[in-house]
């Protein structure tokens, strides 16, 4: 519902080639059917999930995140996207996806087309 918060559930794990990201930060977007965000969240990138910067997370190793979002308050009806990726805080480059089990890519983002429906 408008004014509402939505619960984001991610889930990160690492492969044998992990490499602790130097800085990147990750978002998550709430796109209305005219691709407009509607909400979104910036935060500091996966490595932190771990704890400290020195540990090096096992492969396969899967470690949850909950984030929250607030749809504002004058929100209409319908369906919202979700994308998430990474990007450079200092240029605003966004990081390429290798690899998502997303059903579609925008922009560099994993992204799920109809995720959520706003109701009146």
């Amino acid at each position: 519902a408008p004014g509402s918060q939505v619960d984001v559930h991610l889930y990160w794990s690492a492969g044998e080639d992990f490499a602790a990201p130097t800085g990147e930060f990750v978002f998550l977007h709430l796109r209305d059917s005219r691709g407009d965000i509607v909400a979104q969240d910036d935060f500091a990138a996966v490595f932190q999930l771990w704890r400290h910067a020195a540990l090096r997370p096992l492969p396969g190793e899967c470690v949850e995140e909950i984030r929250h979002l607030v749809l504002p308050a004058g929100l209409p009806a319908g369906p919202l996207a979700l994308s998430v990726g990474l990007y450079h805080p200092g240029n605003g480059r966004r990081v390429k996806v290798l690899r998502t089990e997303a059903p579609a890519l925008h922009r560099n983002a994993a992204t799920w087309p109809g995720q959520l429906q706003v109701g009146p």
